[in-house]
């Protein structure tokens, strides 16, 4: 039996034709709230739908049950994570009332638009795809950088980091420059209507901020309030893979930040997150790790343009040369392409291997060249196998 196994079905609607509120968007699948109960909405081709939005459609709902309670998968997590009462397949989907806010107007805006900003910052702003992009997004998982495309705790730190250089050009208290740099952050949270990786880097540097305590610590603390607040949202994909990557990170410690640490990082990153895809995914490319440490400033430029000029459509005309380029290099290194085949596993193997990983890192953080030479044979030894 899964910790936390209770149940949270409650009412469930038995009409077929529903009037409801999104309540979250994701790819392919909306969060709707119908009579103080919410529904998770599966096989959704066309999504321009945004919280706050009032749409009908027509379903029968049901009860989500996985008779294999011996081997919990990703999606029974992430289901359970939205405390939906069912699920429904719906059809004829018509919007009554759209949302009308700063944050809304903002994403229809981006949706309607037509380019290459357009469909780059859908994806990396937003977490969606349709006929438009989605090509870019199957390059982007073939060649194994799909975390460098979403809202992470890295992109929010990169934004705070920016706004704190800037304004201690302008401004010499340091309590003002963090107070500021903070409002910049959540601002932008606000905008994309505040990832959980998002929020979960915002808190920690908050915390990190604003008390004793140091990074690692700040960053059990956000856990343990996540964990508190809703106890299967830690346990999906997204989750693990922010905090098992930033905890990596903060256990390695870099100092210098050398060239040698930029790669180990980078291939860290990819065996940490090894993982959690293999749930899903049993074909990965062997040379994700180079195409990371190649992409990843580029990628981190580009993503802070993207959100910056979000606001200002004027400017997505004038940017889209620049994303085009950016799909032309990911095109190019695309024919690095060296897959190796793993088995699915599951989610306790997943968590396992993990901890087993972040483990050996901090063990052996201060012999660098032994980490290098352990990851390159172990990747040569996946490739073999």
């Amino acid at each position: 039996m899964f910790l936390f196994n209770f149940d949270l079905h409650k009412n469930i609607s038995n009409d077929f034709h529903h009037i409801a509120i999104v309540e979250k968007t994701y790819n392919s699948s909306i969060l709707v709230e119908e009579n103080d109960e919410e529904y998770y909405l599966m096989g959704i081709e066309d999504d321009p739908y945004i919280k706050g939005d009032i749409i009908e459609y027509d379903t029968y709902y049901y009860e989500y049950n996985n008779s294999n309670s011996n081997q919990k998968n990703t999606f029974d997590i992430f289901y359970k994570s939205t405390k939906a009462s069912a699920y429904g397949y719906p059809k004829n989907i018509n919007i009554i009332k759209s949302q009308k806010n700063i944050r809304s107007n903002l994403y229809h805006n981006v949706y309607n638009s037509q380019g290459w900003y357009r469909d780059f910052s859908l994806i990396m702003l937003y977490g969606k795809t349709d006929e438009n992009n989605q090509f870019i997004k199957e390059k982007i998982y073939e060649i194994g950088i799909p975390h460098l495309f979403i809202i992470s705790g890295f992109h929010i730190t990169i934004i705070y980091f920016i706004m704190s250089w800037f304004l201690s050009k302008i401004i010499r208290n340091i309590s003002k420059i963090k107070f500021l740099s903070m409002i910049v952050s959540l601002f932008f949270l606000f905008l994309v209507y505040f990832p959980l990786t998002g929020v979960r880097s915002f808190l920690t540097l908050i915390i990190s901020n604003y008390s004793n305590l140091n990074k690692i610590e700040s960053l059990s603390l956000v856990g343990i309030i996540f964990l508190i607040f809703n106890p299967w949202m830690m346990f999906t994909s997204s989750m693990i893979l922010s905090f098992s990557i930033t905890f990596m990170i903060y256990f390695y410690q870099p100092k210098n930040n050398s060239f040698i640490d930029k790669v180990l990082i980078a291939i860290f990153a990819f065996y940490i997150s090894l993982p959690t895809i293999s749930t899903w995914e049993n074909s990965h490319n062997i040379f994700a790790p180079f195409l990371s440490i190649i992409l990843t400033p580029i990628i981190s430029f580009i993503y802070i343009i993207s959100i910056f000029a979000l606001p200002f459509s004027f400017l997505w005309s004038i940017l889209d040369v620049l994303f085009y380029f950016l799909w032309l290099i990911i095109f190019i290194l695309s024919f690095l392409y060296l897959p190796m085949e793993l088995c699915l596993i599951g989610f306790y193997e997943q968590i396992f291997l993990i901890l087993i990983s972040i483990l050996f890192i901090y063990q052996f953080k201060e012999y660098k060249w032994f980490l290098l030479n352990n990851f390159f044979w172990i990747s040569i030894l996946l490739f073999l196998i």
